[in-house]
């Protein structure tokens, strides 16, 4: 089975209602995106398991990461914490997130959107369902958000990409994630386990944001044959240090307890942004100051 195919490229682009016409539109597409490719590189390691997968896939999309040894050490050895991510690339970042953390923690599990569930070699690591999609029905949410803190209480780590999505903003110079959904803060703060912060240094191709700008479902379509866009560059992560419980509750509302771990989160940006330090960032609650570079649209 391939990770997408010619009716699922037409279907989310509205080309499934021509019928042959509109499937074979799809498939042309998905050579003009690259999509046939991604789907070759899946299929030949799709057999591996746990790290073996995420090594062979990084290693054949020549992938590379760079995070400081310290930053590692930050990894609690026991005990349930949530990891706190920034979304810029909307795959890749999953996978990366994913063999940094399992090499560390084995029990840990993340939430992700639809094209990281897809992948089934990831999907062990995977909470069975996403509680912050819009599709989802309130049931299914209310089942998800249950798992997800079952897992926690069970002394399990957990990774959440509040944005649910890919980052579409731009700040500055840097491509930031939409407003964090309420939801993801709210489990959050619910958990009461220690937040761990940890900043993607990456952005996608020039040509995934025009397309957006054009069309939001050629934005979805264009997504999975992102994981070309990062070959040969070098990925670099940094991951924070655990904020605790009791830091965490000197923010009572919802909405300042996810400026503030928003900001502990963008702050890691630092050490890479030369010409605008974002210390104070005001701006990082995606109020008037960013642009919205593409449509935002649930995947």
């Amino acid at each position: 089975m391939s990770l997408v195919n010619a009716k699922e490229i037409a279907k989310v682009t509205h080309l499934d209602k021509y019928g042959f016409i509109g499937t074979f539109l799809g498939w042309l597409l998905m050579k003009l995106l690259r999509i046939s490719t991604i789907n070759k590189i899946y299929n030949k390691h799709k057999h591996l398991k746990d790290l073996a997968f995420f090594t062979a896939l990084l290693e054949d999309l020549q992938i590379k990461f760079e995070i400081p040894e310290e930053d590692l050490k930050r990894i609690p050895k026991e005990g349930a914490f949530i990891t706190v991510s920034n979304h810029p690339l909307g795959g890749i970042d999953g996978v990366l997130l994913l063999k940094l953390l399992i090499e560390k923690r084995p029990d840990y599990k993340i939430i992700a959107n639809f094209l990281i569930q897809r992948i089934e070699p990831m999907q062990p690591f995977i909470m069975p369902v996403n509680p912050f999609e819009d599709k989802k029905d309130k049931l299914s949410s209310i089942a998800g958000i249950k798992s997800a803190l079952l897992h926690l209480k069970e002394g399990n780590p957990l990774g959440v990409f509040p944005a649910g999505e890919v980052s579409t903003y731009k700040d500055g110079k840097l491509i930031v994630d939409k407003p964090w959904e309420e939801g993801a803060i709210k489990l959050i703060q619910k958990a009461k386990v220690p937040v761990i912060p940890i900043y993607f240094h990456a952005k996608n191709s020039s040509l995934f944001y025009m397309l957006s700008k054009f069309n939001s479902k050629l934005r979805t379509a264009k997504l999975p044959s992102e994981l070309l866009s990062q070959k040969g560059r070098v990925i670099k992560v940094r991951i924070g240090k655990p904020i605790q419980v009791k830091d965490q509750e000197e923010y009572k509302s919802t909405q300042d307890f996810c400026d503030f771990i928003r900001k502990k989160t963008y702050m890691l940006a630092n050490p890479f942004e030369k010409e605008r330090m974002i210390l104070t960032a005001p701006s990082l609650k995606i109020s008037k100051s960013p642009k919205e570079i593409v449509c935002q649209v649930n995947i």
